[in-house]
């Protein structure tokens, strides 16, 4: 289950207004926030807002006891990474003083909730605004009052499941020099956040042909195609073109091992699975299935 694709392919709107039925006191309080204005432009519009649902999703699928393995899929490092500060932001959001004075605030707002001296410019922001924006910006406030302990209690169990006994980070990269040095500065970042790391998976990995080298260094080979029916000349062709390409692989090969071992050098202790190059690419589930031996175990 892709927690990740589930949420990013739903509608944000979709998944932020589950979230609210689902952490709102009751349901009246949860339609109350639905139909504010500003609740819509949170959902929509706030930075942060897509990993913050995220997050929320991943905890709520984690927790609800309906799943043995969720598998989180993020896009390349610079969004996994948003993913992973989310749960800090959020709370620096939630911790504000700010918003905890208005949090703790009993009595309905409405206009007043700028009083004092920023009453003074009350009629002015009432001017540009409105009244009636103001009058919701009021209530939008007090009725987060209601959201503050459960989202800032899910926000911690959240960061306490990315660091939890149950919880791995595979980091997946190619051998080409710059997704591995990709992968090396993610490895550092989870290693930096005390983060456990499953594996770091390395994809597409070009196979070494092996045996098929000494094969077609004997001259049996070419005698063989001739066989086969082919005349000499055809034969020998064949079998300089099979043994360039072979001799090809098997220098890709080579330059796809040096720069994984470079990687490691720098990287010590990592669990590495190396995944190879398929002559098909993998777009359906039986693509998928062939690959499990490979993430399974070592690569034959």
């Amino acid at each position: 289950l892709s927690a990740a694709r589930a949420v990013a392919e739903a509608d944000l709107k979709a998944a932020w207004d589950d979230m609210l039925f689902r952490t709102a006191p009751d349901g009246e309080s949860a339609k109350k926030i639905l139909e504010n204005r500003f609740y819509e432009a949170l959902s929509r519009d706030l930075p942060g807002a897509h990993e913050f649902i995220a997050c929320e999703a991943l905890h709520h699928l984690a927790s609800s006891g309906d799943w043995d393995l969720v598998v989180l899929d993020t896009p390349p490092t610079s969004n996994a990474l948003d993913f992973l500060e989310a749960p800090s932001r959020i709370l620096a959001v939630l911790d504000n003083d700010a918003f905890r004075y208005f949090a703790a605030k009993k009595q309905t707002l409405g206009l007043r909730f700028l009083d004092g001296a920023a009453g003074r410019a009350q009629s002015v922001l009432a001017r540009f605004a409105g009244s009636e924006v103001l009058e919701q910006l009021g209530e939008f406030i007090v009725l987060l009052r209601d959201l503050y302990d459960p989202l800032t209690k899910r926000t911690r169990d959240f960061e306490a499941l990315l660091r939890g006994d149950g919880t791995r980070f595979c980091v997946v990269s190619s051998p080409q020099p710059a997704a591995l040095s990709e992968a090396r500065f993610f490895l550092g970042e989870l290693e930096r956040r005390e983060l456990k790391l499953g594996a770091l998976i390395v994809n597409r990995v070009t196979p070494s042909p092996g045996a098929a080298l000494d094969v077609l260094a004997e001259d049996r080979w070419e005698r063989h195609l001739v066989e086969r029916g082919l005349d000499g000349s055809k034969a020998a062709g064949l079998a300089a073109v099979l043994d360039e390409s072979v001799r090809q692989q098997e220098k890709l090969a080579s330059v796809d091992l040096a720069h994984v071992d470079a990687m490691l050098s720098e990287a010590r202790d990592v669990p590495v699975v190396r995944v190879p190059r398929l002559s098909d690419a993998v777009h359906d589930a039986q693509k998928l299935v062939e690959l499990v031996p490979w993430l399974a175990g070592p690569m034959a």
